[in-house]
């Protein structure tokens, strides 16, 4: 699946299954998702590589065998977030809620 500069602002996510996910400049700030996995992805890959998912609310999500440039999580809530076997470039955990 591509998703080239597609704005999910505000989206939410619930029980889903991505993979083989490209998305060189994903958007998703203030998103929220629930019982998420993510396998084989390679996000934020683009000029900026920049992964936008501030004041984002995350539960039960896993991100497995993905790359990563710059993940900017900012504010964002994290509830039982594993990443697995990722390499990632730069994370932004500013004021980051984790549980």
């Amino acid at each position: 699946m591509s998703l080239h500069e597609t704005a999910l602002r505000g989206a939410f996510f619930s029980e889903c299954l991505a993979t083989d996910l490209h998305a060189p400049v994903p958007s998703a700030p203030r998103s929220s998702s629930r019982d998420v996995r993510i396998e084989r992805a390679r996000l934020g890959l683009a000029w900026f590589g920049l992964v936008e998912t501030y004041e984002a609310r995350m539960r039960s999500m896993h991100i497995n065998g993905s790359k990563l440039d710059f993940v900017n999580l900012r504010n964002a809530a994290l509830t039982d977030v594993l990443l697995s076997n990722c390499i990632i470039g730069e994370l932004d955990l500013g004021s980051v809620t984790v549980q």
